[in-house]
């Protein structure tokens, strides 16, 4: 029996040894072989590839999203992702060229499609208006260009002078209703030929592609002239032509405040043609010591003469 065991035990270890000189060997040469091979066909498959003159033109929902030029582009086939050099994108609606960007470098996601472009980076308006950013992201799934950081914008000129030049930050623009907002620190400046030029600061700002219109919401403080005025919302209202800024719309409880007087009322419209302001909406003037309401309450020439309508009341304070 002892003897049996002896034997069996020695074939055993023969066996282990045939198989650790011959057999192991050769199972990791070909795993090496199949690592080498996979790792080669991984690096063909990633082999960078680069380009001049680039031209994209991308399409979702049936109509042409954005078209795309590069001086040079470089990425790999695999991912699709593409590195560009001087890139400019437009972007589209109905075939209609809204908006266009440019910048020094750009970043395409083959996955997602979306865009990063960087440095000196411009964005115009179908319209006149032009931003400047140091970046800009483009979301292709929602349709949305965002610029998180400081920008300037310059609006399109007038019958009155140059556009609205404007300092915020946080910018959102949305291709599909051709709408342009920014969220944060706004000031502004209009430059009038009248030289009753518009100072305006808020919280938000919201600018159109379509007409030059524009809204200014949240804690709104517009100077006009040596007249200071306070509101919750601020219309820039432009002709039917959009050459020029007709007037301007202050809602939802407004106070106006200068040297002589002070003024409040629901409603205010700034007419910049007649140089007239009308309150209304339960409109009250304080001058002097005097309290004075009416149904609707007149400065002309630029808030140098007052007319008030139907005086309800008038008092002396005290």
């Amino acid at each position: 029996m002892k003897k049996t065991k002896k034997i069996l035990f020695s074939l055993l270890l023969i066996f282990i040894l045939v198989e650790v000189i011959f057999i192991f060997p050769q199972q990791i040469e070909k795993l090496d072989r199949e690592t080498m091979e996979t790792a080669d066909n991984q690096k063909k498959e990633r082999v960078e590839q680069k380009m001049k003159g680039v031209h994209l033109v991308e399409s979702q929902r049936g109509a042409r999203d954005f078209e795309l030029h590069a001086e040079k582009a470089r990425g790999y086939q695999q991912e699709g992702d593409y590195f560009l050099d001087k890139v400019k994108v437009q972007f589209y609606n109905l075939d209609a060229n809204d908006f266009t960007v440019t910048g020094n470098e750009g970043e395409v996601d083959g996955k997602t499609k979306n865009i990063k472009i960087k440095g000196n980076v411009v964005t115009k308006s179908a319209n006149g208006y032009t931003f400047y950013t140091d970046e800009i992201f483009y979301n292709f799934a929602m349709r949305k260009i965002i610029s998180p950081g400081k920008i300037k914008m310059v609006g399109p000129s007038d019958d009155q002078g140059d556009g609205l030049k404007l300092d915020g930050y946080n910018m959102h623009i949305l291709v599909d209703i051709n709408e342009m907002k920014i969220f944060k620190d706004i000031n502004a400046f209009k430059p009038m030929n009248s030289n009753q030029n518009l100072k305006i600061t808020s919280e938000m700002a919201t600018f159109s592609g379509k007409n030059k219109e524009a809204h200014f919401e949240n804690n709104v403080m517009l100077n006009y002239g040596s007249m200071l005025i306070r509101g919750p919302d601020c219309f820039f209202i432009y002709s039917g032509n959009m050459k020029s800024l007709e007037r301007i719309n202050v809602k939802g409880g407004v106070e106006l405040t200068d040297k002589k007087r002070r003024a409040t009322s629901q409603d205010l419209v700034v007419d910049l043609q007649k140089a007239t302001l009308r309150f209304t909406g339960s409109p009250k003037i304080y001058q002097d010591e005097d309290e004075i309401a009416g149904e609707e309450i007149l400065l002309l020439d630029g808030g140098k003469r007052l007319k008030i309508q139907k005086v309800k009341a008038s008092a002396t304070q005290k």
